[in-house]
């Protein structure tokens, strides 16, 4: 950098390699900068016990997630609305990658130094928490869509159009507000292991995977019974429409901060393979959620702490 206060080199995807002058010490010298997320006895013993720790509260928010999702299989808009069923896996796959992805970048921009300054790091938060708006709003319209085609297909006799207009709305509401929810606190949580020495890559992804999950199905599950009193009204598709109209908003502010308007272009391609593979977990979960009781307590813990180790390998890489 040529001086102090300057911004740091654009975060795109065309320069994911930083030069070495544009990497910062993490604490007073480079030695802590290169190996911060060493502990006094070695490299290994630090990730050992950063990494463990972190994924037994991840388990400890994926237990509780089961468990939610076991009491809520029975309530009476997911009874009759069973394409609700459906659209957990989906959405939770997909909400837990796109924050995910999040804590990668929140990582990496850790590591390189460009939370140390206060301008660089005000505007790469701002503009990642609103590319997580214009991600997650698409992301909810297509997954809701995208699950009640799928229910009309093993359901055919319960299509209409007002239960359309709830699944996509709940579907988007539930993102952008846990994106909200989840977004800030993953950004603080970055933020304390940089003042820490703590490597955010062994904590980060974990935990914005599980307990994204428990979020997104309170919020899920929150929006479905609210809206399921207006289903016969016209305020689910206000809403849907007015949900639709942020996205261009979001995307107006995304390009124009640097930090993310190369990533906004990227990564979609994954992300919605993701959720066709997801759809097949949906379809079975929503086959046999009735037939075998712990499947709906099991499910969100057998999916995803195998998805939090692969994170953390992923992160580090």
């Amino acid at each position: 950098m040529d001086e102090p206060d300057s911004p740091p080199p654009k975060y795109t995807a065309e320069d994911l390699e930083y030069s070495e002058p544009a990497r910062m010490p993490f604490g007073r010298d480079e030695e802590l900068g290169l190996a911060y997320h060493r502990s006094d006895d070695g490299q290994g013993d630090g990730l050992l016990m950063q990494a463990s720790t972190t994924l037994v509260i991840a388990v400890s928010g994926l237990i509780c997630a089961g468990w939610l999702l076991d009491v809520i299989q029975h309530w009476q808009v997911f009874v009759d609305i069973s394409e609700l069923i459906i659209l957990i896996p989906i959405l939770l796959n997909l909400k837990g990658n796109l924050e995910m992805n999040l804590a990668s970048r929140l990582s990496t921009a850790a590591n390189m130094g460009l939370l140390d300054q206060r301008s660089s790091r005000n505007a790469f938060i701002k503009g990642n928490l609103a590319l997580l708006q214009v991600q997650s709003l698409t992301v909810g319209s297509v997954a809701g869509l995208f699950s009640f085609g799928l229910g009309a297909v093993v359901h055919p006799q319960t299509n209409n159009v007002n239960e359309i207009a709830l699944m996509i709305t709940a579907s988007m509401l539930c993102a952008a507000m846990s994106s909200f929810v989840l977004g800030g606190f993953m950004c603080g949580l970055v933020l304390v292991c940089r003042k820490y020495h703590i490597n955010p890559d062994n904590i980060a992804c974990p935990l914005a995977s599980s307990f994204g999950d428990l979020v997104t199905l309170v919020i899920l599950a929150g929006c479905s019974v609210s809206l399921q009193k207006y289903i016969n009204t016209p305020l689910p598709v206000i809403l849907l429409f007015i949900l639709l109209g942020m996205i261009p908003a979001w995307v107006m502010y995304v390009r124009r901060n640097k930090f993310v308007s190369e990533v906004a272009k990227e990564g979609w391609v994954p992300v919605f393979a993701a959720m066709v593979i997801a759809s097949t977990a949906g379809l079975t979960l929503e086959r046999y959620i009735i037939d075998y009781p712990g499947m709906a307590l099991m499910s969100p813990v057998l999916n995803g702490l195998t998805g939090n180790i692969g994170s953390i390998y992923a992160s580090r890489i």
